[in-house]
């Protein structure tokens, strides 16, 4: 069967939904929607050094350029590792014989995202201890 137009580009269909929200919260907020409920902004922990602050309690915006980055490595990094995946699941890198470098990028891309999710988990786990601002460095 042929896939239907969604289908087809679901990958970028997700990153341009993606980017909307990504412009109308962290772009122009500074913070997404979820972490505004809790009061939570994302800190430039760059401009946050105690010698720097005067105001203890001052938190220092994230820069435009690292408001882009962010954008781009999330939006971006989601799109190419969808289009990736949905690539090699398409050729069946999975199935084929061992030695082949597919079959060996394929079982890589599986510990990288597992291993992805496990830090997530973990990270969430840290955040639920420690309750503190989301970092970022750029």
């Amino acid at each position: 069967m042929r896939p239907t137009f969604t289908e087809k580009f679901e990958p970028e269909l997700n990153a341009f939904l993606q980017f909307l929200i990504y412009r109308y919260s962290i772009f122009n907020l500074g913070t997404t929607y979820g972490n505004l409920l809790q009061n939570l902004k994302f800190r430039n922990e760059r401009d946050h050094d105690d010698a720097k602050v005067r105001v203890p309690q001052e938190v220092t915006a994230l820069s435009t350029p690292q408001k882009v980055l962010y954008g781009v490595f999330t939006i971006g990094g989601e799109w190419l590792w969808s289009r990736i995946t949905r690539e090699s699941v398409n050729k069946g890198w999975g199935d084929m014989d061992e030695d082949m470098w597919q079959r060996k990028a394929w079982k890589i891309m599986t510990y990288i995202e597992n291993t992805y999710r496990f830090l997530t988990i973990l990270n969430f786990i840290f955040f639920l201890r420690n309750g503190q601002y989301p970092l970022m460095h750029t």
